[in-house]
């Protein structure tokens, strides 16, 4: 059996865990495909999809709900993931919903709990960063047993979790709100034009250094999370609450 790993990963939590699934399960052989660097998957040839995201204010992010929209399941198979620091929300009933509508079966999903790369959140001393737990990491690792067994015999169930089908939906406008007016510091940028290449958006230009569009702005953070040097303050934070790649405790346990 063939697979297409389609991943959106903000700061490779979501990339480290894809990887994990593929080196977990025996039954399959994988592809990888980042919807940032990739655009829209060709599914052609391929048994089983999965689509995977990051959980950004409590649901699936709206770069990937405008990746899915192009998408054509063809009644295709598909199984759906998502990563979460302190909390999970919707993302994964809405992930669902999305890849259903796009024509795919969905056999599937899981959430896992993953150290939080929400700025904000992080300064205020909700770091996450010894998740998964022992318990977490094992629910997890069924999930993979369960997606590998179906591989080998699609007649077998893959767990859904229910718990967050209970929680409200967000609407994009209140992530804003927790987003300030982003600044580079000439003095210390290198116009290496890495936030413009990560900005899902396009909200960023170049002129030499960065130029936001706080209109096109969806509050993600990823600019701020991924600058190599520091040079973007939003607000009042610099360096306070970055997340700038996986942290060493989640490195060790899903490599």
């Amino acid at each position: 059996m063939k697979g297409l790993l389609c991943y959106y990963s903000g700061t490779g939590n979501t990339k480290l865990a894809v990887q994990y699934i593929a080196k977990k399960t025996k039954n399959c052989e994988w592809s990888f495909h980042d919807f940032m660097k990739d655009g829209t998957p060709d599914t052609v040839g391929y048994d089983i999809i999965g689509i995977a995201a990051w959980t950004d204010f409590f649901g699936p992010p709206l770069f990937l709900k405008n990746c899915l929209k192009k998408m054509k399941g063809h009644k295709k198979h598909a199984f759906v993931f998502n990563t979460y620091g302190n909390m999970s929300g919707r993302t994964l009933p809405v992930l669902k919903s999305c890849v259903r509508k796009q024509g795919f079966k969905v056999i599937g999903g899981h959430s896992l709990n993953t150290p939080e790369n929400f700025p904000p959140l992080i300064n205020n001393g909700l770091k996450n960063d010894t998740a998964p737990s022992t318990v977490e990491l094992k629910k997890f690792d069924t999930f993979i047993n369960e997606l590998d067994e179906w591989f080998f015999n699609s007649s077998s169930k893959v767990s859904f979790p229910f718990d967050g089908y209970l929680m409200p939906v967000f609407p994009r406008t209140m992530a804003k709100m927790f987003i300030k007016k982003k600044v580079a510091d000439p003095g210390i940028c290198t116009q290496c034009g890495l936030c413009k290449t990560l900005c899902p958006y396009d909200a960023i230009s170049l002129a030499p250094f960065p130029v936001f569009n706080e209109k096109k702005c969806n509050g993600c953070w990823v600019c701020y999370n991924r600058c190599p040097v520091s040079a973007i303050s939003v607000g009042s934070l610099r360096t306070e609450g970055k997340y700038e790649k996986p942290h060493e405790n989640l490195i060790k346990k899903l490599i």
